[in-house]
């Protein structure tokens, strides 16, 4: 099983040997992109980051190709849902690699994250956070359950932005 989580900072690959409860990653690669830079102040995604994303996307699905990787999926989050032009990109990835990229809502990338902690902790009790470079992904677990979810636009690229600092310093 191969994954691609398509960030608003990163970009990456994690291959799983097999489907389980706590699959075991044998392979995990990761880029900074920085789709997301300036998409605040412009709207769209970083045009710098687009094109080391699509070579980034090259060199995965050739990864993927070389290691058979039986089911893959390429997944992308903030950054791609919330700018003007992220449905052309993700038309452009399908058109180049051949694989389409499914756009996470903040619901589901919420939840996601908290499957994650549900693989280890199948009673967890409070709320998930996940922080990335565009947004903040909550979702409340009761005793293992799923509650209420919600996506603020609070990642650590944006929250730079706005206060002026320099992501790369942040």
């Amino acid at each position: 099983i191969g994954i691609v989580d398509i960030g608003s900072n990163t970009v990456r690959l994690v291959v799983f040997d097999a489907p389980a409860r706590l699959p075991v990653p044998i392979f995990n690669e990761r880029v900074a992109c920085g789709l997301g830079k300036g998409l605040g102040q412009s709207g769209c995604l970083n045009p710098e980051g687009v094109a080391l994303a699509m070579h980034t996307l090259g060199r995965f699905t050739s990864l993927a190709r070389e290691m058979k990787v039986e089911n893959f999926v390429l997944v992308a989050t903030a950054a791609v849902r919330e700018a003007s032009d992220g449905a052309a990109f993700t038309e452009e990835i399908t058109r180049s690699f051949g694989f389409p990229v499914k756009v996470l809502s903040g619901e589901e990338e919420a939840r996601l994250g908290a499957m994650g902690i549900l693989g280890g902790s199948p009673k967890a009790d409070g709320v998930s956070g996940d922080l990335g470079g565009g947004s903040l992904d909550m979702v409340s677990l009761d005793m293992g359950s799923f509650g209420q979810s919600g996506t603020l636009p609070l990642g650590h690229l944006r929250v730079a932005e706005d206060s002026g600092q320099d992501p790369k310093k942040a």
